[in-house]
């Protein structure tokens, strides 16, 4: 799926200058004060955001992989050495940073051609765990544990509303005709699957149940 014309070569640089930038700011936020779990959300986000730029851009999916599979292994290296804390996770034992590009790189690869999909599987963790994150730092006041993870009803919520959205408003604009049900149901499984996923596992899990509730709809 492409609609715009650009060489390859220069939409895998256009993409990693994206990210530099993108990195470069969440870095300089975490400096001025914004805490590390605000700053790994807005990288986060950006990332999530490549997923509709790949399908926009490229012409052919093997081109698609090369950035995220890029920014994975510079992830390993940041979390490997507690590199820029702005997204390095604490403690180390969390790969969240290197699993999320890894899941971006199967999803626009195995859904080329479903593009509503790909774009679908993303948006959860991209912006309803972004929303999750800042509600729950600063309004969470009902808070439970599960699996090592410190979560709040609040911020749970706010995932559930934020992915809703944005599923909604994805689904229509591809044109399905009743986008409210699917929309509904992949924010409500992906909003449960995140509270009860361990740390970091969460960038997978939430992903994989948003697929396969999209999934349903596709049949």
């Amino acid at each position: 799926m492409s609609s715009v014309e650009i060489n390859p070569l220069g939409a895998v640089l256009l993409a990693a200058s994206c990210a530099a930038l993108i990195i470069v700011t969440a870095e300089f936020l975490h400096r001025r004060g914004l805490s590390g779990e605000i700053t790994r959300k807005l990288v986060h986000i950006g990332a999530g955001l490549y997923v509709p730029f790949a399908l926009l851009v490229f012409t052919r999916r093997s081109w698609t992989v090369i950035p995220p599979l890029v920014f994975a292994l510079v992830n390993f290296v940041v979390w490997r050495f507690g590199w820029l804390p702005s997204i390095s996770q604490k403690p180390r034992s969390r790969p969240g940073i290197i699993l999320y590009p890894l899941v971006i790189a199967i999803a626009i690869y195995a859904m080329w051609e479903t593009p509503w999909m790909a774009i679908g599987t993303v948006l959860p963790m991209s912006f309803g765990d972004a929303a999750a994150a800042v509600v729950g730092i600063h309004w969470g006041k009902h808070r439970y544990q599960a699996f090592g993870a410190d979560r709040s009803v609040e911020g749970s919520a706010a995932m559930f509303l934020v992915s809703g959205i944005a599923l909604f408003v994805t689904l229509s604009a591809f044109g399905m005709d009743d986008p409210l049900i699917p929309a509904l149901l992949a924010a409500s499984l992906a909003t449960i699957v995140e509270g009860i996923s361990p740390p970091s596992v969460d960038n997978v899990t939430v992903p994989a149940v948003t697929l396969a509730s999209l999934a349903i709809f596709s049949m």
